[in-house]
């Protein structure tokens, strides 16, 4: 089956860039003819593998990259980016449907009307939408976050666009034209966009978990060798908070509970100017911090990411209630076999529980991630090491092949 797999994100921090280079790669394993397409390539220069078409080549128009560039890194104007990055890449998306099977969306927040309103006009367009659920929660630290004051009447304005009751018959109308499938990582983000709008994607919304790919290490990266290279001691205890921050990770509640463990030393690794978060360095500044914390303020490519997780004794999830689904952070942890100290938020906190890679605390309670780091730190080699194995048994149970199988029926309800 020809498929043109979307994503518009890959050049921004975070996950997309991950899944723009690799995905793809899955599905064309499962069969399929892929090309990737992209607003203007994908993050650190990183290949794709298979073929791929931006809408402004990455070789090219430079002053126009360093722009897109400058707009992406202040809050107000990144989200004005993201929608004109959004636009541009799905008119592309329709404009090159007609040569393939169907169209595979990697990510339909924060615009999830958008593909709709482009597709409207035309008939017989058949769609693959994921749905991360970024949308359906605005979690309560978002009034004490971003810019002053005027970030949370920025983003309640923002959400009242996105999910307004004015876009059902939007939706309705373009479900009637053409053919949309939508997948969602776990059922409680199905059952969230079930009850959307009024039940507009109700019936057409399957659960398809994310494939979890085996980082493949040539040679292993020692512990000892990964703290050298990341200058940290390797006589303490090292926690690792990876990836860029957002209004649904919670890193307040492990600051003030690293203030009491004053034996640890904590890695925030990710790029800080794509958050749309609390600022990082502001955090460690006013709780004193800035000795016990390195901060790695950078998009961390694939090759980088075993010296980090490596480095580290466990890897830090922390979420606030609001936060209803798994984190692609627990996918990056068992991928490389580092257990995680959890928040037992909803969905995150049941899957380290169920397939034991961790430990979890408290949602939103200091006192209750501290505790938690202390009976971590008591734990012995051997319970460690059965955490590691079984987050190499949850990789291998979300292989990126079963994904790709999964999107395999999707497409084919699609074309039948």
């Amino acid at each position: 089956m020809r498929v043109l797999y979307v994503c518009p994100f890959a050049n921004h921090g975070g996950h997309s860039p991950y899944a723009a280079m690799q995905e793809p790669g899955a599905l064309s394993r499962a069969g399929h003819q892929v090309a990737l397409l992209t607003f203007n390539g994908v993050m650190s220069g990183c290949e794709a593998t298979v073929a791929h078409t931006s809408v402004i080549p990455p070789g090219r128009f430079r002053l126009l990259h360093v722009l897109i560039e400058q707009m992406r890194t202040s809050v107000v104007p990144q989200w004005t980016m993201r929608l004109v990055e959004v636009c541009a890449t799905l008119l592309k998306a329709i404009l090159m449907q007609s040569s393939y099977d169907v169209v595979h969306l990697r990510e339909a927040e924060p615009f999830p009307f958008m593909p709709h309103l482009l597709c409207l006009p035309a008939r017989g367009c058949r769609w693959m939408v994921w749905l991360i659920g970024s949308n359906l929660t605005v979690p309560e630290s978002s009034k004490k976050t971003g810019s002053g004051w005027l970030f949370p009447l920025y983003r309640a304005a923002f959400q009242g666009l996105v999910n307004g009751r004015f876009w059902i018959p939007l939706y309705r109308a373009s479900l009637r034209r053409n053919r949309w499938r939508f997948a969602t990582e776990d059922d409680v983000t199905r059952t969230a966009y079930e009850k959307y709008l009024g039940g507009a994607f109700t019936g057409h919304i399957s659960v398809l978990p994310l494939g979890v790919n085996d980082p493949g290490i040539a040679r292993p990266v020692t512990r000892e060798e990964s703290r050298r290279c990341l200058r940290l001691p390797g006589d303490r205890m090292v926690l690792l908070v990876f990836g860029a921050s957002h209004l649904g990770k919670d890193l307040e509640t492990v600051v003030r509970a690293l203030v009491e463990l004053p034996d640890i030393v904590l890695m925030y690794a990710g790029a800080t100017s794509y958050s749309l978060g609390m600022n990082p360095r502001r955090l460690f500044s006013r709780y004193g911090l800035e000795r016990r914390v390195r901060v790695f303020d950078y998009y961390i490519p694939e090759s980088e990411k075993p010296a980090f997780f490596n480095a580290a004794d466990a890897c830090i999830l922390s979420y606030v209630r609001a936060f209803k689904t798994s984190s692609s952070m627990l996918n990056e942890s068992c991928r490389f076999g580092l257990p995680v100290i959890s928040s037992d938020a909803s969905t995150l906190g049941r899957l380290v529980r169920e397939h034991r890679v961790g430990l979890t605390f408290e949602t939103e309670d200091p006192v209750s991630l501290k505790e938690a780091v202390r009976r971590f730190s008591r734990l012995s080699h051997v319970e460690v090491d059965e955490f590691r194995r079984n987050c190499a048994a949850f990789v291998q149970r979300r292989s990126p092949d079963a994904w790709a199988r999964g999107c395999t029926g999707l497409y084919e309800e699609l074309t039948t």
